[in-house]
Parts: structure tokens; C-alpha cells; sequence
């Protein structure tokens, strides 16, 4: 009878001990090979099920959370609230300063330049009486006397106050369009009377921003073009025309500027002038 060499009795008892654990290791592995690229959740579950311990229990894990995470549905993002709509800019409406006659006693004092030379006075205007209808004013100039008195009432006219000049409470009166006609022109001028006619147009050309010594108003600029002709065939008298060109502020009740500028031909006034508010005092 042979007998086995000692080792191979010792190492007999291990060999058979370590068997099943190399046979498990394989099992395991054939099972993860199977599943280690899966996209299914569940079959990773069922290697953790079976291996909660295994060599690549860590592993599934990770790969099971990062497919649960993918199939979780992301968290709805409200959609933003619609811009609103840009509004163009719009400035703050300005207070409009109504228009009034002046009261008795209110005073507007005058730097008045007339031809080429621009020749240099001072007018001092006075209102004297006020009605409903009509306005007494009087009107020095250079500190002389007597003072010239003239009347006004509701209407488009030239007249002499000192220059010929135009209706100076025109819009204390009247509503002017913001455009257009400001009423039928008369001449009240005797300049314009005997064998002298004249003729022209008034007319509203709108708002604007104008300077004088007495501050920056918003005024109403009304333009007047009037022409002087001969009343009668023979009659030695000039022919011409102007441009005179008037302002109004509410602030002042008056007109604070007139600007006269001859356009052709001669005329029995003095027609290049500027008449400009320096002061004023109203109630």
C-alpha cells in the first residue's frame, strides 16, 4: 500500500476549506459582469440584494444613485414674469399761468431802441383804468410830460405809443389759436389816415421762449405784416411795409416785447425799432 507524502496530508484539510470561497467569488463576479453596465435600477437592486457586502457592493451604489437620480424628475423652473412693456417718457405737464387784464395801478417799465442808431429811451406804462371792456393806461417817456393816454378794448389793432406798436393786452381779452388768424387788423395810427391807407395781417405763430431784461418767459409770439399805399391816385404819400413781430407773457399781462423791421419801401413811422420789458409790477 502507498502512502501519501506528508505535506499533501497537512495542505489537504485548506484546500478543501478555500474551495467553496473561490467558487463564491466567481458566482459574484459572473453576477456583476452581468449587471455592471445595466441601465436598469433594478437589476443593480438585485446584486445589492444578493451581495449587500460584496467586492462591488460600492460600486453598484453609486451607479444605482446616479440612475436614480437621471429618471428623477428635475423640479419645474417657473417660467419668469413677462417684462413690462418700456413707456416712453413723458414730462411732468407744466402749470399753465392763465391769462388776466391787468388791474389800476399795475406798472411795466421799458427799454425802447429805434433806428439805425439804435437811438435809446426809457417808457414807463401805467395802467390807469380797468373795466370789464376796456383799459386806460398811460405812458411817459424819458420822464416827459404830459403822458400820452390811449385806451384799449377787445381787438387786433396798431396804434401809437410812441412807436407804432399793437394791441399790448391782446390775450387779456381774447382766447388766441394756438395757430392762425388773430382777428381782423385795424389801424388806429393816423399814420394810416388822410392820404395814407394801410393794410396788412395779424396772426398767431405759436409758443416760444423769449429774453428780456425783465426774465425768460413762455410767450405767445404774434406776428403782424403791414404795408403803407397812397389813399389816392396823385397823393404824395410812401409806399412800404413792415414786419412787426409782438410777444405776450401771462405772467406780465402785457406784451413784453415788440421787434419792428422794415421790409421794402418807406413808411411815415419810424419802423426799425425793439421795444423790451425791463420791470414790472402788477397786483
Amino acid at each position: 500500500m502507498r502512502v501519501a507524502p506528508l505535506a499533501a496530508v497537512l495542505l489537504l484539510p485548506f484546500a478543501l476549506a478555500c474551495a467553496p470561497a473561490l467558487a463564491a467569488d466567481a458566482a459574484e463576479i459572473a453576477f456583476w459582469e452581468s449587471v455592471r453596465d445595466s441601465k436598469d435600477a433594478t437589476e443593480l437592486r438585485a446584486y445589492l440584494e444578493r451581495y449587500p457586502n460584496g467586492d462591488f457592493a460600492a460600486l453598484a451604489r453609486r451607479r444605482l444613485a446616479a440612475l436614480e437620480a437621471g429618471a428623477r424628475p428635475s423640479t419645474p423652473v417657473a417660467p419668469a414674469p413677462p417684462a413690462a412693456p418700456r413707456r416712453a417718457y413723458v414730462p411732468p405737464a407744466r402749470n399753465e399761468i392763465a391769462w388776466s387784464l391787468p388791474k389800476a395801478g399795475d406798472t411795466w417799465t421799458y427799454r425802447w431802441r429805434e433806428g439805425k442808431a439804435k437811438q435809446e429811451h426809457t417808457m414807463v406804462v401805467t395802467a390807469t383804468t380797468v373795466t370789464g371792456g376796456e383799459i386806460v393806461d398811460q405812458a411817459t417817456i424819458d420822464g416827459g410830460t404830459p403822458a400820452l393816454e390811449s385806451k384799449h378794448a377787445r381787438g387786433s389793432y396798431v396804434f401809437a405809443q410812441g412807436a407804432s406798436v399793437y394791441s399790448p393786452y391782446l390775450p387779456g381779452f381774447v382766447t388766441l389759436p394756438a395757430r392762425g388768424s388773430a382777428g381782423r387788423l385795424q389801424f388806429l395810427d393816423t399814420a394810416c389816415t388822410g392820404r395814407q391807407v394801410c393794410d396788412g395781417k395779424a396772426r398767431v405763430l405759436g409758443k416760444e421762449t423769449v429774453a428780456v431784461p425783465a426774465g425768460t418767459f413762455v410767450a405767445t409770439r404774434v406776428e403782424v405784416e403791414q404795408s403803407w399805399a397812397p389813399a389816392y391816385v396823385g397823393a404824395y404819400a410812401p409806399r412800404g411795409g413792415r414786419r412787426l413781430t409782438i410777444w405776450y407773457a401771462p405772467e406780465a399781462r402785457r406784451a413784453v416785447k415788440y421787434w419792428s423791421r422794415p421790409i421794402v419801401g418807406g413808411a411815415p413811422v419810424e419802423t426799425d425799432f425793439e421795444i423790451e420789458l425791463v420791470s414790472f409790477q402788477v397786483k
